[in-house]
Protein backbone atom coordinates (compact mmCIF):
# COMPACT_ATOMS: atom_id res chain seq x y z
CA UNK A 1 0.00 0.00 0.00
CA UNK A 2 0.94 3.18 -1.17
CA UNK A 3 2.04 6.23 2.20
CA UNK A 4 0.03 8.80 2.18
CA UNK A 5 1.00 12.51 1.48
CA UNK A 6 0.44 15.23 2.62
CA UNK A 7 -0.47 17.93 -0.59
CA UNK A 8 -0.40 21.54 -0.48
CA UNK A 9 -2.87 22.88 -3.00
CA UNK A 10 -3.64 26.01 -3.52
CA UNK A 11 -4.73 28.90 -6.03
CA UNK A 12 -2.83 31.89 -6.76
CA UNK A 13 -3.48 35.06 -8.69
CA UNK A 14 -1.28 35.60 -11.93
CA UNK A 15 0.95 38.01 -9.66
CA UNK A 16 1.27 35.49 -6.51
CA UNK A 17 -1.43 36.01 -4.12
CA UNK A 18 -3.24 34.00 -2.35
CA UNK A 19 -5.90 36.04 -1.04
CA UNK A 20 -5.92 39.93 -0.53
CA UNK A 21 -4.22 41.78 2.28
CA UNK A 22 -7.76 41.26 4.29
CA UNK A 23 -7.78 37.46 3.93
CA UNK A 24 -10.43 37.88 1.32
CA UNK A 25 -10.63 35.32 -1.63
CA UNK A 26 -13.84 36.84 -3.87
CA UNK A 27 -10.91 36.80 -6.67
CA UNK A 28 -11.03 33.48 -6.73
CA UNK A 29 -14.43 32.22 -5.15
CA UNK A 30 -16.76 35.08 -7.07
CA UNK A 31 -15.63 33.98 -10.39
CA UNK A 32 -17.13 31.72 -13.09
CA UNK A 33 -15.97 28.47 -12.65
CA UNK A 34 -14.17 26.97 -15.37
CA UNK A 35 -14.68 23.19 -16.84
CA UNK A 36 -12.98 20.85 -14.81
CA UNK A 37 -12.79 23.51 -11.56
CA UNK A 38 -9.05 23.49 -11.88
CA UNK A 39 -8.86 19.74 -10.96
CA UNK A 40 -10.22 20.25 -7.52
CA UNK A 41 -13.17 17.56 -7.31
CA UNK A 42 -10.78 14.94 -8.92
CA UNK A 43 -8.25 15.97 -6.27
CA UNK A 44 -10.54 15.78 -3.52
CA UNK A 45 -11.52 12.67 -4.89
CA UNK A 46 -7.86 11.45 -4.00
CA UNK A 47 -7.89 13.09 -0.25
CA UNK A 48 -9.72 12.10 2.67
CA UNK A 49 -8.54 14.65 5.25
CA UNK A 50 -7.94 18.45 5.24
CA UNK A 51 -5.69 20.23 7.81
CA UNK A 52 -5.78 24.09 8.07
CA UNK A 53 -4.33 27.02 10.12
CA UNK A 54 -6.50 28.57 12.80
CA UNK A 55 -7.03 31.71 10.09
CA UNK A 56 -8.13 29.64 7.62
CA UNK A 57 -10.44 27.83 9.54
CA UNK A 58 -11.95 30.74 11.36
CA UNK A 59 -12.32 32.41 7.61
CA UNK A 60 -13.82 29.24 6.53
CA UNK A 61 -16.80 29.24 9.42
CA UNK A 62 -16.84 33.00 8.34
CA UNK A 63 -17.92 32.24 5.04
CA UNK A 64 -20.48 29.26 5.26
CA UNK A 65 -18.21 26.46 5.39
CA UNK A 66 -20.33 23.36 6.18
CA UNK A 67 -18.05 20.52 8.20
CA UNK A 68 -19.67 17.28 8.76
CA UNK A 69 -18.55 13.64 10.87
CA UNK A 70 -17.78 12.41 7.46
CA UNK A 71 -14.74 14.94 6.40
CA UNK A 72 -12.16 14.87 8.67
CA UNK A 73 -10.88 18.75 8.94
CA UNK A 74 -7.27 18.71 11.27
CA UNK A 75 -6.90 22.42 12.53
CA UNK A 76 -3.66 23.55 13.72
CA UNK A 77 -3.79 26.34 16.63
CA UNK A 78 -1.57 27.93 19.35
CA UNK A 79 -5.03 29.42 20.83
CA UNK A 80 -7.58 27.25 22.67
CA UNK A 81 -10.09 25.54 20.36
CA UNK A 82 -13.58 27.34 20.30
CA UNK A 83 -16.19 26.38 22.63
CA UNK A 84 -18.58 24.80 20.18
CA UNK A 85 -16.16 22.67 17.53
CA UNK A 86 -17.67 20.93 14.66
CA UNK A 87 -18.05 17.47 13.86
CA UNK A 88 -15.40 16.11 11.62
CA UNK A 89 -12.81 18.77 13.02
CA UNK A 90 -9.71 17.85 15.37
CA UNK A 91 -7.59 20.85 16.90
CA UNK A 92 -4.14 19.05 16.92
CA UNK A 93 -1.96 19.89 19.76
CA UNK A 94 1.15 17.11 18.97
CA UNK A 95 3.65 18.76 17.05
CA UNK A 96 4.25 18.71 13.25
CA UNK A 97 6.82 16.41 12.73
CA UNK A 98 4.89 13.62 14.88
CA UNK A 99 1.90 14.86 13.14
CA UNK A 100 2.72 14.32 9.93
CA UNK A 101 4.60 11.02 10.98
CA UNK A 102 1.43 9.63 12.29
CA UNK A 103 -0.61 10.24 9.28
CA UNK A 104 2.22 8.48 6.65
CA UNK A 105 2.02 5.61 8.72
CA UNK A 106 -1.79 5.44 8.81
CA UNK A 107 -3.86 3.67 5.75
CA UNK A 108 -6.01 6.04 3.85
CA UNK A 109 -6.18 8.39 0.70
CA UNK A 110 -3.78 11.79 0.77
CA UNK A 111 -4.12 14.78 2.93
CA UNK A 112 -4.83 18.24 1.75
CA UNK A 113 -3.18 21.28 2.80
CA UNK A 114 -5.41 23.78 2.42
CA UNK A 115 -3.44 26.49 4.13
CA UNK A 116 -3.03 29.30 5.33
CA UNK A 117 0.26 30.73 4.59
CA UNK A 118 1.58 30.26 8.25
CA UNK A 119 0.82 26.47 9.05
CA UNK A 120 2.21 25.80 5.29
CA UNK A 121 5.43 27.57 6.21
CA UNK A 122 5.67 25.40 9.42
CA UNK A 123 5.03 22.35 7.71
CA UNK A 124 7.58 23.41 5.27
CA UNK A 125 10.14 23.84 8.03
CA UNK A 126 10.02 20.77 9.55
CA UNK A 127 10.17 19.05 5.96
CA UNK A 128 6.35 17.61 6.04
CA UNK A 129 5.15 18.55 2.82
CA UNK A 130 5.04 16.02 -0.34
CA UNK A 131 3.78 17.52 -2.64
CA UNK A 132 2.98 20.70 -3.94
CA UNK A 133 -0.48 21.17 -6.74
CA UNK A 134 -0.67 25.57 -7.33
CA UNK A 135 -2.77 26.65 -10.06
CA UNK A 136 -2.42 30.17 -11.31
CA UNK A 137 -5.40 31.75 -11.77
CA UNK A 138 -5.57 34.49 -13.95
CA UNK A 139 -6.87 38.14 -12.34
CA UNK A 140 -4.00 40.43 -10.90
CA UNK A 141 -5.14 41.51 -7.09
CA UNK A 142 -1.91 42.92 -5.92
CA UNK A 143 -3.01 45.66 -3.77
CA UNK A 144 -5.93 47.65 -2.89
CA UNK A 145 -5.42 51.51 -3.45
CA UNK A 146 -7.01 53.78 -0.29
CA UNK A 147 -10.20 54.41 -2.45
CA UNK A 148 -10.72 50.37 -2.67
CA UNK A 149 -10.31 50.14 -6.43
CA UNK A 150 -7.69 47.65 -7.63
CA UNK A 151 -4.59 48.37 -9.11
CA UNK A 152 -2.97 46.26 -11.82
CA UNK A 153 0.65 46.44 -12.22
CA UNK A 154 2.69 44.14 -13.43
CA UNK A 155 6.47 44.08 -12.14
CA UNK A 156 9.79 42.24 -12.91
CA UNK A 157 12.27 42.81 -16.38
CA UNK A 158 11.47 40.96 -19.27
CA UNK A 159 7.94 40.89 -18.66
CA UNK A 160 5.50 41.94 -21.45
CA UNK A 161 1.76 40.83 -21.48
CA UNK A 162 -1.21 42.43 -21.85
CA UNK A 163 -4.04 41.39 -19.31
CA UNK A 164 -7.82 42.23 -19.45
CA UNK A 165 -9.54 42.12 -16.57
CA UNK A 166 -13.27 40.74 -15.74
CA UNK A 167 -14.84 43.06 -12.98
Amino acid sequence: MPQRKIIVNIATSADGYVARPDGNLGWLTERPAPKGFYGLPEFERSSDAKILGRKTFDRSLQMGARFSADAVHHVFSRRPPPASVPAGVNFVTESIGAFAERLHTQAGKNVWMMGGGEIIGSFLDEAAIDEFIITLVPPLIDRATEDGRERCQVQGRNRSQEFSREN
